[in-house]
């Protein structure tokens, strides 16, 4: 695997385990338009609120104000659906892919550091436990058995 693709694996991993929902929401308040513009670069295709607001574990409504927030930015627009006047659509326009772009090519460097120091023997080891970790979160979310407090941590 070579080293740009190893680093395009590492943040697609984490941030679909940032989305595992926990007890606070002070990364979303935080680093949410951060974390929604790499994550629809790295889709690529339409999404709803309500999905964005499932993966990432927040509210409908909190995840509407940060939408709302981007939009008043240029960052995302919002398209109704033709079929369906109901469901509407967030993609990222030009200036949010270019913003995205650039938060990328940020982390592309810090995981830069990180796979240099861990070598690539490290750095594979590191990804393919990143998946398993990321499938074991997923299942866990799935069965309900994720409470976002300390007794999950200690069953």
């Amino acid at each position: 695997m070579n080293q740009e693709k190893m680093i395009d694996e590492f943040m697609l991993h984490m941030i679909r385990i940032a989305q595992v929902p926990r007890r606070s929401t002070l990364d979303f308040q935080t680093r949410g338009e951060s974390a929604l513009l790499i994550y629809l670069h790295f889709l690529k295709k339409k999404i709803t609120p309500g999905e964005l607001s499932d993966l990432f574990g927040v509210s409908t409504a909190r995840m509407s104000v940060a939408l709302r927030q981007m939009e008043g930015k240029g960052l995302v627009q919002k398209e109704m659906d033709p079929d369906d006047r109901r469901r509407i659509w967030i993609t990222l326009t030009s200036h949010g892919e270019c913003q995205a772009e650039e938060k990328t090519e940020k982390l592309r460097g810090k995981w830069n550091k990180i796979i240099h120091t861990l070598g690539k023997e490290d750095s594979e080891a590191f990804l393919r436990i990143l998946g398993t970790l990321e499938q074991l979160m997923l299942e866990e979310k799935e069965s309900g058995r994720v409470r976002g407090d300390l007794d999950s941590i200690r069953n």
